[in-house]
């Protein structure tokens, strides 16, 4: 398991990945959200709990989270929309990383759920912690889910009227 520590410093969270004090540890300070990108990261929370949250969405929830000078330095860079994999970290280490800050950042979150990852809960066990304190229910989502697909499947077997027909031709 990782070696990572989470603790709120001032109005900072301050996370240590490997043994605090050694020379070997990393140390990633992340400076609050203001509420409109913390209510960002709740909306895409509750997106990921649908799995209805684009790659897009989840890897800029990721970036806003840890501040774009931390995600660089544990990601490495992204270019043309591409991650390059040159930061300085594990994927394990990375993992417990974005999420703790996307549960310390999001709206509604903490350090209590940042802490549950630290202690080693199972990323799905916090994360529907966190949605449970938001509100947002197993019941709650399972009827979301079924409302979305619901409205998938609809759209899906309506061809808005004048659009292009596979011929080419229109229809009305």
């Amino acid at each position: 398991m990782t070696n990572i520590h989470f603790e709120e410093q001032s109005r900072n969270l301050t996370v240590t990945i490997g043994d605090r004090g050694a020379d070997d540890a990393l140390v990633y300070n992340i400076t609050p959200v203001n509420i409109k990108a913390g209510k960002h990261l709740l909306d895409v929370t509750i997106g990921m709990g649908l799995g209805i949250a684009t790659d897009a969405e989840v890897l800029d929830a990721y970036r806003t989270a840890l501040g774009e000078e931390n995600f660089t330095r544990a990601l490495g860079p992204i270019v043309d929309g591409d991650i390059t994999g040159d930061g300085e970290l594990r994927p394990a280490e990375y993992e417990l990383l974005v999420n703790g800050a996307l549960f310390w950042q999001a709206h509604g979150g903490g350090i209590d759920l940042a802490q549950q990852l630290q202690a080693g809960e199972p990323l799905p066990k916090v994360a529907e912690a966190y949605l449970a304190k938001v509100g947002m229910t197993p019941e709650k989502l399972a009827t979301l889910r079924a409302s979305i697909a619901s409205n998938t499947e609809s759209s899906e077997q309506t061809e808005p009227s004048g659009t292009a027909s596979p011929s080419g031709s229109k229809t009305n």
